[in-house]
């Protein structure tokens, strides 16, 4: 069993065939046509025109100067194609950059915004640590004035009871008298 039998091959052909460099069997070459009324351009030895179907005539040269022509003419068709795919990838290049500097603005606003939350959160994390410490500050004030009340009335119920004590000794030592005298 061969592979060849069971794979199919598959051969692309060309994206842009418009710019490979033809054979020599696709360059021919003309007799010029013969005017009477010519123009000195066309009746020039370098004189090169395009005629019919791509065929190139040129008066005086061979078939091997016509070939370098029409390379060059490929190049040239070539070099476009080519400036034109560097023209497309720079404009590609200046959206990314555009995109980063827009992202990169983007996260250095978001940057400024976040220590700019940061600094504030900071600061009212100060400012209510010394809220903090205030409140602390008059819990300890109430807590010692609580104390002091509690105490003054501690002393007055000790004042009252030993104010009773006296009142009922005094009541007491009465009766006894009353009862001594009778």
């Amino acid at each position: 069993m061969e592979l060849d039998e069971h794979v199919p091959v598959y051969i692309p052909e060309p994206e842009h065939p418009e710019y490979h460099v033809p054979s020599d069997d696709d360059i021919q070459v003309k007799d010029p046509p013969y005017a009477d009324d010519a123009s000195p351009t066309t009746e020039s030895p370098r004189y090169i025109a395009e005629l019919g179907q791509g065929l190139i005539c040129s008066l005086g040269h061979d078939a091997r100067t016509i070939a370098r022509v029409a390379d060059r003419a490929e190049d040239v068709g070539y070099v476009r194609a080519l400036q034109a795919s560097e023209n497309r990838m720079m404009t590609s290049i200046e959206e990314v950059n555009l995109r980063v500097s827009y992202q990169a603005q983007i996260r250095r606003q978001e940057s400024e915004d976040f220590y700019t939350q940061l600094h504030n959160a900071r600061t009212d994390r100060r400012d209510i640590r010394l809220e903090i410490d205030v409140v602390r500050g008059q819990r300890t004030a109430y807590e010692t004035e609580l104390h002091e009340r509690q105490r003054a009335k501690d002393d007055a119920v000790r004042q009252l009871m030993c104010i009773y004590v006296l009142e009922a000794r005094a009541q007491i030592d009465t009766v006894e008298d009353t009862d001594n005298s009778c």
